[in-house]
Order: structure tokens, then C-alpha cells, then sequence
């Protein structure tokens, strides 16, 4: 079944509309400032955009609040089924590794294994700095080993990625490769916490 309009230009009214549909889908959220709601929008749509693009870097987006129980993993589920219409898998900060050669091999094992367009590394409670990931955010290819192998693979990385903290820090590069979101109850939402957003 095709669209209303296809094969005809999309009028400004229609436009409009769809932009407003899409920026109410996430108005219940506790974003700080304007900025961080674009963001989130512009991250929604991103695995769209890469599968148009399959030549463009995917950055990776940092949803940070300052307190527990702001929205965070119910933004980044909303995030990956805005556009791929499933929920993000997530993966527990537990399985985040501090070594650089596991987080090479911890990476390169889901995109082989699961291949899926969504990941979140969830609740994060310690600093994020990796070269590795760092790079991953640059390019649509990382290499490493396979996890319990000596085997080394190249594979194609068309995934975005996603990580919720509360206080917790990355890295100067790595902040350079990430779209950050900022959640801070205390400012408010444009609409009211129902907390039934999915």
C-alpha cells in the first residue's frame, strides 16, 4: 500500500503536520533545553538515514540525566522503534567491559551474532573511554577478534548504539562522537509524565 502522496510533492501543510507528530511522540520527556529534544528527534531518525546512506558514520547517542527514574531507558526504547518499529536490545552495563581488547571482542560478537539496527548499553555506571568505540562511531566497519577465538574479523557495523547514565562520564573523545541527550526532571516536559509512552 503507497502513501497519499506518492509520486506527488508533499505540500508544507502535510509537512507540518508529520513535524508535529513526530516532536508530540516525545513530549513527555524531561528534555533541558531545546537542543537535547532535537537531538533525540534527529537520533529517532537516524537508522532511517543509515540505511540510506550505508557510506555515513552512525554516532552513538548518550542519554544522561542527573537522577534515577527520569525516563531514560523508555526514551532510548522509543528512540529505535520510532523508526524500526522494534524496541532496542539491551544490553546491561554489567556487560560493558573496562578492557579495551573485551570491549573489541564484546562489540564485534553482537554485530556478528544479533545483527540487529538498535543497541542499548543500559544504566551505565562507570566512565566510557575507548579507542574502540571511539572508532566504531566513525565508520560503518570494525575489526577485532571473536569473543573465546583467535580468529580476527572484519564486519559491518550498521547499527546505532545507545547508552543511558545517571553521573556518569566519557571520555573528551569520546563525547566528540556522540549525540548527548539530557533528561533533568526538575525542569518539566512538555506534556505530563504518564509514564505509558510505548
Amino acid at each position: 500500500m503507497e502513501p497519499e502522496w506518492s509520486g506527488r510533492s508533499v505540500t508544507r501543510k502535510e509537512m507540518e503536520e508529520a513535524r508535529g507528530r513526530i516532536l508530540g511522540w516525545f513530549d513527555e520527556f524531561p528534555f533541558v533545553n531545546q537542543s537535547s529534544r532535537a537531538d533525540c528527534v534527529a537520533a529517532a531518525l537516524t537508522p532511517w538515514f543509515a540505511r540510506a546512506n550505508p557510506m555515513a558514520a552512525i554516532p552513538g547517542v548518550m542519554i544522561h540525566a542527573v537522577e534515577q527514574n527520569s525516563g531514560k531507558t523508555q526514551l532510548a526504547r522509543l528512540i529505535s522503534m520510532t523508526t524500526t518499529g522494534y524496541a532496542p536490545l539491551a544490553i546491561p552495563s554489567s556487560e560493558l567491559p573496562t578492557d579495551e581488547n573485551e570491549i573489541k571482542k564484546t562489540v564485534v560478537s553482537l554485530l556478528i551474532e544479533a545483527d540487529k539496527p538498535v543497541y542499548l548499553w543500559d544504566n551505565i555506571k562507570h566512565s566510557v573511554s575507548s579507542a574502540f568505540l571511539e572508532g566504531m562511531h566513525t565508520s560503518r566497519e570494525v575489526t577485532a577478534r571473536i569473543l573465546g577465538q583467535s580468529k580476527t574479523v572484519r564486519v559491518q557495523n550498521n547499527t546505532l548504539w545507545l547508552y543511558t547514565m545517571n553521573e556518569a562520564t566519557a571520555s573528551e573523545d569520546m563525547l566528540r562522537r556522540l549525540v548527548v541527550i539530557k533528561l533533568d526532571t526538575s525542569v518539566g516536559s512538555t506534556r505530563p509524565w504518564s509514564g505509558n509512552v510505548l
